[in-house]
């Protein structure tokens, strides 16, 4: 991601402190799509992407902070679970939305990733926001 800047600090701030282009972003998602993948490269385990979206909000987790906006998505490592099939409890969609409003996501079933870029502070409704665009787009990509 040639790109790509996480800031001058010593430690990286990809939540809200990072920088990028929206193609370097979507490449990134394309990757988790694609398992870890990208132009026949391999740049994570198949393996670390399963883990990192694998719901660890299960019965019995005590979650001490959870902004509104998450709703019901579940979280895995870094990503918000968005959906789970019944039968394997793997992930069908997961998204990590930005402080600010912007929306990627990847349906795993459907097989494509999206990314809404917008720059909008007030959080209240996103989820139901976020579920109703995702619907949107499953609709145009039958």
């Amino acid at each position: 991601m040639k790109n790509t800047d996480f800031g001058k600090g010593k430690v990286a701030m990809p939540a809200g402190g990072a920088g990028s282009t929206p193609q370097d972003y979507l490449n990134f998602l394309v990757m988790i799509l694609n398992k870890g993948t990208f132009k026949g490269i391999r740049i994570l385990s198949e393996t670390s992407v399963a883990q990192m979206q694998m719901n660890r909000i299960i019965p019995g987790v005590k979650v001490a902070y959870s902004p509104a906006e998450a709703g019901d998505f579940g979280y895995g490592f870094g990503e918000w679970v968005m959906e789970t099939s019944s039968t394997n409890n793997l992930s069908k969609a997961v998204s990590s939305p930005g402080l600010f409003g912007s929306f990627p996501w990847i349906d795993n079933e459907k097989k494509y990733a999206a990314f809404m870029m917008t720059f909008y502070l007030k959080s209240d409704g996103r989820n139901a926001r976020y579920k109703e665009l995702k619907a949107l787009v499953n609709e145009a990509v039958k």
